[in-house]
């Protein structure tokens, strides 16, 4: 069995010294682990968007990449987070609904 072990940009952002979200995907690769992202970095934009998926894709490729999804009940947050999940490779992604 394999095991890939991956940091949450959650947790990272609240117990690091934490820049830029593409400076932090590169420091976590080097120590070779993935990257488990969330919707935001430290407040920031909607991680989810067409422009931020894009922007991120480069600096996730090869990594082990899940999601763990912002709450919500749309549809359209719902497909926005699993075509993130697509377009940077995620092998898992967790929903979630705010009911």
């Amino acid at each position: 069995m394999r095991i890939d072990y991956a940091i949450s940009i959650w947790n990272y952002s609240h117990h690091a010294v934490a820049g830029r979200l593409e400076d932090e995907i590169a420091l976590i690769r080097g120590r070779n682990l993935g990257v488990e992202l969330w919707g935001s970095w430290r407040g920031g934009p909607d991680l989810y968007s067409e422009e931020n998926r894009a922007r991120l894709r480069p600096h996730l490729a090869g990594m082990a990449v899940s999601l763990h999804s912002a709450l919500g009940n749309s549809w359209d947050l719902h497909q926005r987070q699993i075509d993130a999940a697509a377009d940077w490779g995620a092998r898992v992604i967790v929903l979630h609904s705010s009911d």
